[in-house]
């Protein structure tokens, strides 16, 4: 195997990890708005 070959792999695997982790801080980010919104929603009905 060629060194250019091995580094585009290994470039290939870290875009495709950064990728995953976009997506998992995304989904993250929408649970968070999703927990802020009910619990927004609690305090103004004065559930809290």
């Amino acid at each position: 195997m060629h060194v250019i070959d091995l580094r585009r792999q290994v470039c290939a695997a870290r875009v495709i990890e950064i990728r995953a982790m976009g997506h998992m801080q995304t989904q993250s980010r929408q649970r968070l708005d999703h927990l802020f919104t009910s619990l927004l929603h609690r305090t103004v009905r004065g559930e809290l």
